[in-house]
């Protein structure tokens, strides 16, 4: 981004913002301003954005009771990806689904974000699967659970795989940014 675009990129990214605010003003918080950002690079239309991500929204809803927050960054970050909204969110269920199968629960709390941009990085679910838990089972054999709980090595396990299957998208990155920067701040309070 040309440096003379950074006022008009400012001003689009809160402008995006204060409507995401419009549409869910409870859930929408500052680290909603990561996506508000990567929205206004997309090279979209803004209705359509804020529109897919409520469809999305509200599309998972069923599955994220009591966790708005954690939906709504994951909605934005599935508006990011490629596909229809109804595939983006079939493919974050079944992954979901078979992380349960295999006896993994993966919490849902904003590293679900990272997980549901893996699962819509093309790859095939059940390599993604596959991974996961020799990844998983890797870290649990390298790591004491008496020092990290089992679902920091869950996301770590997200972020290993993002790093072997080189994802090199603003969406992932955004996302563990997010991730860290909300790890930080509860383990500093």
């Amino acid at each position: 981004l040309p440096e003379a675009q950074f006022p008009a990129y400012a001003r689009e990214t809160g402008r995006i913002h204060k409507a995401m605010n419009r549409e869910h003003s409870f859930l929408t918080g500052s680290e909603d301003a990561i996506f508000a950002g990567l929205f206004s690079l997309s090279g979209r239309e803004t209705d359509e954005l804020l529109d897919e991500s409520e469809a999305i929204f509200r599309y998972l809803k069923p599955d994220f009771t009591l966790n708005g927050n954690t939906l709504q960054t994951l909605s934005h970050a599935l508006t990011l990806c490629p596909g229809t909204y109804r595939e983006k969110c079939s493919r974050i269920l079944a992954l979901l689904s078979r992380l349960k199968n295999e006896g993994i629960r993966y919490q849902k709390d904003f590293s679900v974000a990272a997980l549901g941009i893996l699962a819509n990085s093309g790859m095939d679910l059940n390599e993604i699967t596959a991974d996961f838990l020799y990844a998983r089972e890797y870290l649990g054999e390298m790591i004491s659970s008496i020092f990290v709980s089992k679902e920091r090595m869950n996301y770590y396990a997200v972020i290993i795989l993002a790093s072997y299957y080189m994802v090199t998208s603003t969406e992932f990155t955004a996302a563990l940014i997010l991730r860290m920067v909300l790890l930080m701040s509860t383990e500093n309070s």
